[in-house]
């Protein structure tokens, strides 16, 4: 652009410098002929003011292609300093979203923390109310142990011997409040009528099963009957 309007320019000035030198150096005749030939010369020469004409009109262009330029330029520069405007705000809203983000995080963490121990508190206290439930029921089955009590039979020393299952069931109550388990006595038997294997096991199977089941109305819980790898029994709490 700044090419063209200087051409433009360049040219003017060399066409006013050829007419000023043409004016001022041409005599015009004073006789007929020579007038004649004089301004058919002028008329066959290129007319000056055509080559102004078409300088001028490359300066308009020129200038409006610069004013369209400058337009341009602004109209970038307005564009750009918009974006640069709008990536701020932009980035201000994403720290602002990030900001909130992290306090609703650390929220949410405290809430859990604190579900977290009330939760530990509820464990605590259920298993405290458990264990004060079970000791309740321990010392009314140890102060009640001839409740539904029954007699077995203990085979020692070939003979075999009469007991009540009450002071059986009270050792075996008090190793629960202990919180520990109970071994039964060897040889325990729900009668002495067997004399094979067979009814023998069956014996001591049914004189199990009744001190479970007398336990179980005392206590409110049904014990647990274990054996062991020296094929003795234990009973727990549950």
């Amino acid at each position: 652009l700044r090419d063209s309007r200087e051409s433009a320019i360049h040219t003017i000035q060399c066409i006013l410098e050829l007419h000023s030198s043409t004016i001022d150096h041409c005599t015009v005749p004073t006789c007929a002929t020579e007038k004649i030939r004089f301004i058919h010369h002028c008329n066959m020469a290129e007319d000056p003011s055509s080559k102004l004409a078409a300088a001028a009109q490359e300066l308009l262009q020129a200038a409006g292609a610069e004013v369209s330029s400058d337009a341009q330029k602004k109209i970038s520069a307005d564009l750009v300093s918009f974006k640069e405007s709008a990536d701020a705000k932009l980035n201000t809203v994403n720290q602002s979203i990030i900001t909130s983000r992290t306090h609703a995080d650390d929220k949410i963490n405290t809430i859990d923390q604190r579900l977290y121990s009330l939760e530990q508190k509820v464990v605590l206290q259920t298993q405290e109310i458990t264990k004060q439930t079970k000791l309740q029921n321990l010392s009314f089955a140890l102060q009640n142990a001839k409740l539904n009590s029954f007699e077995y039979h203990v085979h020692a020393h070939n003979s075999y011997c009469r007991k009540d299952s009450s002071d059986l069931a009270q050792d075996i109550i008090f190793s629960f409040r202990q919180g520990y388990g109970h071994f039964l006595p060897n040889g325990c038997l729900n009668d002495c009528y067997g004399y094979d294997k067979a009814e023998w096991e069956k014996d001591k199977k049914d004189f199990r099963e009744k001190l479970v089941n007398q336990i179980h109305g005392l206590t409110g819980t049904k014990p647990r009957v274990e054996k062991k790898e020296d094929a003795r029994f234990v009973i727990y709490y549950s």
